[in-house]
């Protein structure tokens, strides 16, 4: 039996986390994602087929986008048709599926395979709410939150108990979700690889073989926009066009390099170090009541940890909610049977563990929770700089700066996609840059400090005029060359203020 009190602290920190991700939301300061996969969703609704604008240069992209995250954009478009472009209906769509996967959770809290005890549920649901990179995609208009949602779902047809048998049925509706996954997302792979080597290694043949069938059925979703085979060459093309430092390599040292290297999704920085060693030590401590009650949950889920060591190359640690669902149902369940032995050494190690998890998050969640947005700084950005004409002009900007600013200008080109083409172009900087710039028709810059050092362009001075371009404005938090009768005042407007314990900023945070 578990003391009242403790159930009570369960309680009370879930309801913490929740709390503060409902404070969070408000003005809640946009990613990068929300810029460019909703430019997607934007462009997609407004001319019938998707393009980024923002990304100008970068693989034809600024006239046709075949590579992006197919069933997501849609989605994005119609919230965008029902809502307007607004930042927040985009990010909302993460939080719905949050709902979903938490719903998901709560309604096989009582399955003795995910879930030993009651309590095991509510460190296992604490676990994930509190968790940074779950706290913060929670509400950006990426994909992640929907895949965890769609892998649970495609899992939990297929992770039965030793007694239990898997029909033809749930092979089947596992495998076409999994591909509505790869729909998604391309990562989403995993779930296609992991569920098909997870019936195969079972000895499942048929149902394998059903797996595979759906899985590729839905999947075939994300051709949908692909109009001739001439469509997979621009699809390639725009995969590989920016090199990923490993182009040179063969195949197989690339794939054994990346199996290497997928210990840096893990322990990426505190927020991913406090995570892993948790996760590690409460496995460790509960290893046979691992493999007594959920060998075929840990079993799918060391697959899809290896098939994400090798089909999702970018080690970024956002792609850890992919696998989120069952990794956090093992922790849960692991954690309470350390609790339960009170050994001497295990049981305080584990609560030492579990406090550093729940500091390291809070530390980093507070942060993210202070960090408000505030458009009506791009809009007087736009006034001071560029005035009623903005209509007519290019203008490079952060790719946040499409909040609200996306049809008031001919076009906006993001810093990002000029930081990207550096990869191709290592000349593109200083003097060289600002030639590029007037050569592509570009008549407003809007530079924050970032891209200043990333441009090479520190040492230039206010008026200084370099091809065409004069520079208006030189602080600390931005830079502005103009090529246009910009509206340069001794009182150009503020970038940041705060209220209290929130920070405002808008697109040149």
């Amino acid at each position: 039996m578990v003391s009242k009190p403790l159930q009570y602290t369960y309680f009370i920190l879930v309801g913490v986390f929740i709390l503060l991700l409902i404070i969070s939301l408000p003005d809640r300061m946009p990613h990068i994602d929300d810029a460019w996969l909703g430019e997607h969703s934007y462009w997609l609704l407004k001319d019938g087929e998707v393009k980024t604008k923002l990304m100008t240069g970068i693989a034809g992209g600024d006239e046709r986008l075949i590579l992006h995250h197919k069933l997501f954009t849609i989605q994005g478009a119609a919230v965008i048709a029902l809502f307007g472009f607004s930042l927040t209906a985009l990010k909302s769509i993460s939080l719905l599926y949050l709902l979903f996967l938490v719903f998901g959770l709560f309604l096989i809290r009582k399955n003795k395979l995910w879930f030993t005890s009651s309590e095991s549920f509510w460190i296992a649901l604490l676990i994930l709410l509190a968790n940074p990179i779950v706290f913060e995609f929670s509400y950006v208009f990426r994909p992640e939150i929907m895949l965890a949602f769609l892998g649970f779902l495609s899992g939990i047809l297929i992770i039965k108990k030793k007694d239990q048998k898997i029909t033809k049925h749930e092979a089947l509706l596992s495998g076409l979700i999994a591909g509505l996954a790869f729909s998604t997302h391309l990562n989403a792979s995993i779930y296609i690889a992991a569920g098909f080597l997870f019936l195969l290694l079972k000895k499942e043949w048929i149902n394998a073989v059903i797996f595979a069938l759906g899985s590729i059925l839905t999947s075939l979703i994300y051709f949908y926009d692909f109009q001739s085979f001439n469509d997979f060459n621009l699809w390639i093309h725009q995969l590989t066009f920016i090199p990923s430092g490993n182009s040179k390599s063969g195949i197989f040292y690339t794939l054994f390099m990346s199996v290497v290297d997928e210990q840096r999704r893990f322990f990426h920085s505190p927020k991913e170090i406090s995570f892993t060693l948790l996760a590690f030590f409460s496995i460790l401590f509960s290893w046979k009541n691992i493999k007594s009650q959920q060998r075929d949950l840990l079993f799918y889920l060391v697959l899809l940890m290896l098939a994400m060591s090798v089909l999702a190359l970018n080690k970024t640690s956002k792609y850890l909610i992919m696998i989120m669902p069952f990794l956090i149902s093992l922790l849960g369940n692991g954690i309470w049977t350390t609790i339960q032995v009170k050994n001497r050494v295990q049981t305080p190690m584990i609560w030492i563990l579990l406090g550093i998890y729940l500091i390291t998050s809070l530390i980093y969640s507070l942060d993210l929770s202070r960090k408000k947005y505030d458009p009506d700084i791009n809009s007087k950005i736009s006034e001071v700089y560029a005035g009623t004409t903005s209509n007519e002009i290019r203008v490079l900007a952060p790719m946040e700066f499409i909040f609200n600013e996306i049809g008031k200008y001919d076009r906006i080109i993001s810093l990002m996609s000029i930081h990207e083409r550096q990869k191709l172009e290592p000349d593109l900087k200083g003097k060289n840059f600002l030639r590029k710039a007037d050569e592509e028709h570009i008549q407003l810059m809007l530079i924050p400090e970032y891209y200043q050092k990333k441009l090479i362009l520190d040492s230039f001075s206010l008026n200084d005029t370099v091809a065409g371009f004069r520079l208006v404005e030189n602080n600390q938090y931005l830079m502005v060359w103009s090529k246009i009768q910009a509206g340069a005042t001794d009182n150009p407007p503020i970038l940041h203020y705060s209220k209290g314990f929130f920070n405002y900023s808008a697109a040149f945070n």
